[in-house]
């Protein structure tokens, strides 16, 4: 339910915190490689195999919530290869 409130208020810091305090308690050593591996490379996969349908013009991408917020976040990513990023919801 939380998860769904950040989402629908587009509040990407709650986003963050939700998922840090749901990882709160495991081993940092697993947390730190799932956020490596999961997230952030993740990321930067997905950011990769948007660029031809970016390339194309105004698009419409839809990715999971998590892995919209942060420096490693999409939308940040995505920024900083100089795109406008703008939400639809």
């Amino acid at each position: 339910e939380k998860l769904t409130r950040a989402w629908l208020q587009r509040d990407l810091t709650a986003l963050e915190r939700i998922s840090a305090e749901a990882m709160a308690g495991e081993d940092p050593d697993m947390v730190a490689a799932f956020d490596r591996e999961v997230v952030i490379r993740r990321n930067h996969r997905m950011v990769t195999r948007m660029q031809p349908k970016l390339a194309e013009g105004a698009a419409f991408i839809a990715v999971g919530a998590l892995h919209l917020p942060g420096k490693a976040g999409i939308l940040n990513l995505l920024r900083q290869q100089g795109y406008r990023v703008t939400a639809v919801y």
